[in-house]
């Protein structure tokens, strides 16, 4: 061999063998160097590594290169940690401890790796599950409103989404209804019995199309299940007499559909083919603050099959809207519309989104009515009129209740306030002293001391019957004025 090609060789293996790293058994400090003893065999002061040119576990060849995979996870490793990353304080040394200055502790994969956000699409994945929690939204501009007059309201119906299952997995270990409609992907059991006997477990193609040994080709991709059942009947009649079958699914395929418009986490999703829209939202996160309850729309091609109002869910627990879905809906969540609030005491103050409703009677209603200490007598009803805020209505809320007066017409943004019943007006009288129960005891018309002092249960022995004394309080424009009024038990017992 040349000289020209050996050196031309030992440069090219100093280029693709890696820098040797040299660990102290004592103390743990790592050094590179060209050369250090037993930094090639199996010497004391370190040991090389594993990778050979020639593919062994050891020798004085060229490193093999990272795996793509591990590559990558290091790099995913080290952009999510990156930011979070902070030098560890240093530690006292103990004594007859060596420092390494270089040597650094990184931080587990379970420290810093945040937790994924379930309930947010992976474009097409199955949905892992949902989290725990969700962050709050950025409050709504009625919402702020009710904040500067001291009332705290928050948007009736979005806290259903706020703290949703851990886990995203629709109910499939129940019957499948007559009404379901198979598609690619379903497995279709069939048992047969009498002239024959024979188990058949079938997956429709993406045909739409099952293969049934001895009878051929079934098209059953779009029929319902009840349908499902008469047609392989027909099939197999046409080959088989005296015979009885039972079809069940097993396998119920994955569905696609897409969450768009005021979504929390808007998206396509791979749900069950048990999934019905509220599992949908659900999925989704549910509406934002800005989306609307009372107008979900499922399209279906370019028809609209279904406008959910889920304020009858809500308030009525009504689901019979809540239909199942097929794959490639759309779940349409619409801008929110005219909201109003309403607080004081009702059994369900929040802010409200109007849709056929359109009266102050009508509100109240929706918030489950009053409480008793409801006052019946006062109704402020706040309103937004040319970029000033200003009092529309202060009146008697009875008037409207009972008729007498035309019912109020709310507006968007209107916010309601009923008060509770004042200070209640107690007529009372008290009696000290030498009595049974001394106390205060309801007063009545008509009242007299001898009925007073039977209330108190009676005098004591020790009572001087004939030195008594009322003191009476009296409210004037000027102050109360007090008087007091000498009795004689006596008298007053004696009628």
């Amino acid at each position: 061999m040349s000289l020209k090609k050996l050196l031309s060789l030992m440069l090219i293996i100093s280029f693709v063998m890696p820098v040797p790293v040299a660990r102290s058994q004592e103390g743990g400090s790592e050094s590179a160097g060209p050369s250090s003893p037993g930094m090639f065999g199996s010497g004391a002061g370190g040991t090389f590594g594993s990778s050979g040119m020639g593919g062994g576990p050891s020798g004085s060849g060229g490193a093999t290169e990272a795996p793509a995979d591990l590559t990558s996870q290091a790099q995913f490793y080290l952009q999510r940690i990156a930011p979070q990353y902070r030098p560890p304080a240093p530690q006292p040394a103990r004594p007859g401890q060596r420092i390494n200055q270089q040597q650094q502790v990184m931080p587990s994969p379970q420290q810093v790796m945040p937790s994924v956000i379930p309930g947010q699409p992976q474009n097409g994945q199955q949905l892992p599950g949902l989290v725990h929690w969700l962050p709050p939204e950025p409050p709504t501009e009625l919402e702020l409103m009710a904040r500067n007059q001291g009332l705290t309201l928050g948007v009736f119906g979005y806290d259903l989404f706020r703290q949703p299952p851990q886990t995203f997995q629709p109910v499939t270990d129940i019957p499948v209804g007559p009404d379901y409609v198979i598609g690619p992907g379903d497995t279709v059991n069939i048992v047969l019995w009498g002239s024959i006997q024979a188990e058949y477990s079938l997956v429709v193609d993406r045909n739409g199309q099952i293969a049934i040994p001895k009878v051929g080709v079934v098209h059953v991709s779009g029929l319902t299940f009840r349908q499902l059942r008469e047609v392989l009947d027909r099939e197999f009649a046409r080959q088989y007499t005296n015979f009885q079958m039972n079809v069940t699914l097993a396998n119920l395929r994955t569905i696609t559909v897409y969450v768009v418009g005021q979504a929390r986490f808007p998206g396509s999703y791979s749900i069950s083919s048990l999934s019905t829209l509220v599992n949908a939202l659900f999925a989704s996160g549910g509406p934002s603050n800005r989306g609307s309850l009372r107008n979900i729309e499922v399209r279906r091609g370019k028809k609209t099959v279904v406008r959910f109002d889920l304020y009858d869910f809500l308030l009525r627990g009504d689901k019979s809207k809540d239909i199942r879905l097929m794959p490639e809906d759309v779940i349409f969540i619409p801008v929110a519309g005219h909201r109003v609030g309403i607080a004081g005491p009702v059994k369900v103050p929040a802010i409200y989104e109007l849709r056929q409703e359109h009266t102050l009677s009508e509100l109240i209603d929706m918030a489950g009515g009053l409480t008793p200490t409801a006052f019946k007598n006062r109704v402020q009803i706040t309103r937004i009129r040319d970029r000033q805020q200003v009092i529309l209505v202060e009146d008697d809320l009875e008037l409207f209740l009972s008729g007498r007066r035309p019912d109020v017409i709310l507006a968007a943004g209107d916010l309601v306030r009923i008060f509770p019943v004042p200070g209640q007006d107690i007529r009372m009288v008290k009696i000290g002293g030498a009595v049974q129960n001394p106390g205060d005891f309801g007063y009545r018309a008509g009242m007299r001391v001898s009925d007073l002092i039977v209330f108190a249960g009676g005098f004591l022995l020790s009572t001087n019957l004939d030195s008594a004394e009322i003191t009476r309080v009296t409210p004037t424009p000027e102050g109360p004025q007090t008087t007091r009024i000498p009795v004689n038990l006596r008298l007053a017992m004696a009628g």
